[in-house]
């Protein structure tokens, strides 16, 4: 489905910019690489012998969505701005605690709820922040990574070979055919 999209490629170089396509390629060894947008290319090496037809039928599989990567940055950047957010918050607690310190008139009580808020704003910035981290890493995985099936193909020689046949009765040429 689709091969009227897809460009074909031996070693490098375009032999169809259409398919299907039927075109004569030297013998030996050579990379045969399909295309089509939005869909995962299939590339394989091949060898072509003499007097053979060789054809390769594509099933090329759709690229998937990187959705999940987007989602993992998204939160990535939430958990970001919560640990910078939730560390000024304490810092700011902090310096506001050690200026009426460093005054001293009166200073503060030691139950001042200032004091157990600066320390639950910096564990919670603390853990935002990790969060940050293992999402970033997640992200960047699922950005790299190689998702879903690749693409196939079915690969299928035709030779056809003259012989030279003799027997008890008879001696000519006879004609082989695989498939």
């Amino acid at each position: 489905m689709g091969i009227e999209d897809s460009k074909i490629l031996v070693d490098g170089k375009v032999l169809c910019e259409r398919g299907p396509c039927l075109r004569s390629v030297p013998e030996g060894d050579h990379v045969v690489t399909v295309s089509r947008p939005d869909y995962k290319s299939y590339s394989r090496k091949i060898t072509i012998e003499a007097k053979t037809e060789t054809s390769i039928k594509v099933a090329l599989v759709p690229t998937p969505s990187r959705s999940d990567a987007v989602v993992a940055y998204v939160i990535t950047g939430l958990s970001l701005g919560a640990g910078i957010y939730l560390g000024v918050s304490a810092n700011n607690l902090h310096d506001d605690l050690q200026k009426e310190i460093a005054a001293g008139s009166p200073p503060p009580a030691s139950d001042d709820p200032r004091f157990l808020r600066g320390k639950i704003y910096a564990i919670a910035a603390d853990g935002a922040f990790a969060v940050a981290a293992i999402s970033a890493a997640t992200a960047v995985y699922y950005t790299l990574r190689d998702k879903g099936p690749p693409s196939t193909a079915l690969i299928d020689a035709k030779s056809v070979t003259v012989l030279p046949e003799v027997g008890a009765q008879y001696a000519g040429l006879g004609m082989e055919v695989r498939w």
